[in-house]
């Protein structure tokens, strides 16, 4: 990968991160993505329920690519008589990765709050010892504390702030000299950021594809119904572009690409996997076999339990703290991107 590309990379990275999706709240990270496309001039289609399919070109034997733009966030459960506000989680994000976090709260009509969560008795100097040690939960300790005014149900309530509102967790973003990038939500604007450089690199090098190459981003991977719906007729595979897992008794590294054999539903298509291993060795690309259990998934999965007749498989770059605050290294990036390159190719 050239360094030409992997800064476009990263700036793709960086504004795609300055754009809150949480599942379902897609409107404006489709409009980013559908824009950049359009500059790129391929053709696209939107899903009714929100996603985008773009032809990338070439014939025969049709691979979809996929990877999903929304992220993991909470909503607005109820307001207390307080003014501090109840919140539930959008998809798997766990307490501890939200306690003291800065949000964003954007109303029903577009409006924008900011706001921290916190514990009720936040204060460790006159809060009860035996509180101290608490696990930190949605239902009883955790709330958001509006940057305002409020003292009561209706002082929020003028607001405009409602039950069902969406509440967005900063992103935090942090690249070091040394090419780490941390931040969260790498899972999986990394990987948008990664297949918009592809489109990008296939435009400027003028390649001619090998086989029919189909974009799928997807805005409701976290919530389980991304890959669904959507696929065009003549798929017979499809690569899901999404995160390795970096901890104890896993094998994905912060430095390679992470080429997926099974996943916490199924595993993943002996042949595709077979063929990724090929040609990563083909092209000295560094990369790594893991399996992912107990809860994680992909929208090639849901491909399939939703019928479609089509092989499946999962490479990406590890990533250390996964639904929580995430660090991954640019060589990672660099090793995704030129499997994928190489694999769409073979």
């Amino acid at each position: 990968m050239d360094e030409v590309y992997y800064d476009y990379m990263i700036d793709q990275f960086k504004k795609i991160l300055s754009i809150d999706s949480i599942s379902g709240d897609y409107e404006e990270i489709q409009e980013y993505i559908t824009d950049q496309i359009n500059k790129m001039g391929y053709e696209y289609e939107l899903l009714n329920k929100g996603g985008i399919i773009a032809t990338l070109g070439g014939t025969n034997e049709a691979l979809a690519i996929t990877a999903h733009a929304d992220t993991l966030g909470l909503m607005i459960k109820n307001v207390n008589k307080d003014g501090s506000i109840s919140l539930t989680p959008i998809g798997r994000l766990p307490e501890y990765a939200v306690e003291n976090e800065n949000v964003r709260v954007k109303t029903h009509t577009r409006k924008i709050y900011t706001g921290t969560i916190r514990r009720k008795n936040s204060c460790i100097h006159v809060t009860p010892l035996d509180e101290r040690s608490t696990v930190a939960s949605y239902s009883d300790n955790l709330v958001l504390y509006l940057d305002e005014p409020v003292a009561n149900e209706k002082d929020v309530e003028a607001l405009g702030i409602l039950c069902g509102d969406i509440v967005s967790l900063e992103p935090r973003l942090v690249l070091t000299d040394n090419g780490y990038i941390k931040c969260r939500f790498l899972d999986d604007k990394i990987n948008v950021a990664i297949l918009l450089t592809y489109m990008h690199f296939l435009k400027k090098e003028n390649q001619i594809l090998k086989r029919k190459i189909y974009a799928y981003f997807s805005m409701h991977e976290e919530i389980m119904h991304g890959g669904a719906c959507g696929f065009p007729k003549d798929t017979e595979e499809i690569l899901a572009l999404d995160v390795g897992c970096v901890a104890p008794l896993q094998n994905s590294s912060e430095y390679k690409v992470t080429i997926c054999a099974a996943d916490s539903r199924f595993p993943y298509n002996r042949k595709s996997l077979k063929k990724l291993i090929d040609v990563a060795n083909d092209h000295n690309i560094s990369y790594t076999l893991d399996i992912f259990t107990p809860t994680y998934g992909t929208d090639a999965d849901l491909a399939l339990l939703a019928g479609y007749d089509v092989r499946h498989s999962l490479i990406g770059p590890g990533v250390v703290g996964t639904h929580s605050y995430e660090r991954t290294h640019k060589l990672s990036l660099i090793n995704t991107f030129d499997l994928l390159n190489s694999y769409a190719q073979s």
